[in-house]
């Protein structure tokens, strides 16, 4: 086991050193199992918890102070969006179960589903308490790493607007609160509303997102996934789901990892089946997921990087729009914005920070991207300006709260770019994505 952990600890340091350095991550298939034998939630890609990362700040040149942050986040942990999801889920079991099909296990599963049912009563979509913690928690974060940031007698009002979905403004709620926890005199003003839409959720329907990778999905989950331990662990008759409901074995265990996946988000500790799958099983699932969250949201061979200009080009001219007002006398010292998976992975990807700075394949994702790390929930990035009493302006860029680089621009001490090189560089991504 010491030798496991040793290995994985060092896999781990590679892949931030190379992260780090701008060069090309390669994951292997035995890295992502262990990985996700480490964390089994990990599996559930958009739906996995967000992790806490060991905060490291590189100090500021000398004379370098912080003034003013520009933050986009994901809403934090939520229920599923539709209770149909369980609902499919039990017409599978309840209907085994009536020919008195399932072993005791998967009766417990049977009765694990309705549990996650009922817990999600009347709450589709919406925010759990996990979520708003979690939010609390990066803000109380934010003000420990930049207190003279929220200090300042001449720039103290927070500006917050988010999706008008209830998940995340119930996440800007939190954040908010984590700050009033850990701040004084700040004048902060909330908003939500359609005006808002136009650049947190700029829709993306109609692009080539999907184009020739369901299929693939769909050839891949069921290439991985060997369903002859899960049927005989479930079912008396390891043959019940092709005898009762012959071409859908892959969408049962589809459906049932689905709905599990999201236990991970309540308030309690929910059922698990995620910590009774084998490293195969997980990754089977993990690859369909980090697959179809890339090709859908990120940036692939295969969609062109459709969403990225599109959505992502919105939320990049607000971002600079506002760091503008705010060098020029503003008295906005915080600029947070609050939406979902659907915009700030594309916008990762648009601005091509690291992590996010190459294009793959969907096939190519499972070893370029790992989705439990790129797009958790709560995923986060944050524009951190600092000036000195020149008024010369430098910028540090964290992605889930931890340093990053942007590869083919020249940063100053490591991670921080001065503005106007940096502003040049995202302006260039504006026109260029026509």
């Amino acid at each position: 086991m010491r030798k496991k952990l040793t290995a994985l600890a060092a896999f781990l340091s590679c892949a931030v050193f190379c992260l780090a350095q701008n060069q090309p991550v390669y994951y292997s298939e035995a890295e992502v199992k262990a990985l996700l034998q480490e964390m089994p939630s990990r599996a559930g890609v958009p739906h996995h918890i967000y992790e806490v990362p060991q905060i490291r700040d590189t100090r500021a040149p000398k004379g370098y102070k912080p003034f003013y942050v520009s933050h986009f986040g994901r809403h934090g942990c939520r229920y599923h969006s539709y209770s149909t999801t369980y609902e499919k889920s039990l017409g599978y079991l309840q209907k085994l179960d009536s020919l008195n099909l399932l072993t005791a296990e998967g009766k417990q599963i049977l009765e694990d589903v309705k549990i996650l049912q009922k817990a999600q009563r009347g709450m589709d979509g919406m925010l759990t308490q996990k979520g708003g913690a979690t939010h609390r928690g990066i803000a109380a974060r934010l003000v420990s790493r930049y207190p003279s940031l929220f200090s300042q007698k001449n720039m103290n009002q927070v500006r917050a607007v988010s999706s008008t979905y209830q998940r995340c403004i119930m996440s800007m709620s939190n954040f908010i609160v984590g700050l009033e926890e850990n701040t004084s005199g700040l004048d902060i003003a909330m908003d939500t509303g359609p005006r808002y839409m136009d650049y947190i959720a700029h829709s993306a329907s109609g692009g080539p997102a999907t184009k020739g990778v369901g299929p693939l999905r769909d050839s891949l989950f069921s290439a991985l996934l060997d369903p002859a331990r899960l049927s005989s662990l479930l079912f008396k008759d390891p043959s019940a789901l092709k005898t009762h409901f012959p071409g859908k074995e892959y969408d049962f265990f589809h459906t049932l990892f689905y709905t599990f996946e999201i236990g991970q988000c309540f308030d309690f500790e929910a059922p698990d089946l995620f910590s009774k799958l084998t490293p195969d099983e997980l990754y089977a699932y993990w690859a369909d997921w980090n697959i179809g969250a890339v090709n859908s949201m990120g940036r692939t061979v295969e969609n062109g990087g459709y969403a990225c200009r599109i959505v992502g080009g919105p939320i990049l001219n607000d971002i600079l729009n506002k760091a503008q007002e705010a060098l020029d006398g503003g008295k906005v010292c915080a600029d947070l914005r609050f939406g979902h998976d659907s915009g700030i992975l594309p916008f990762l990807f648009l601005i091509r920070i690291d992590g996010y700075h190459e294009t793959f394949t969907a096939l190519e994702s499972l070893h370029k991207w790992l989705g439990f790390y790129g797009i958790p929930m709560a995923t986060n990035i944050q524009f951190v300006f600092f000036r000195n009493r020149k008024g010369s302006v430098l910028v540090k860029v964290l992605v889930n709260e931890q340093e990053r680089t942007f590869p083919g621009v020249q940063a100053v001490n490591g991670v921080y770019y001065e503005w106007p090189v940096l502003r040049e560089y995202l302006e260039s991504i504006l026109e260029d994505r026509g």
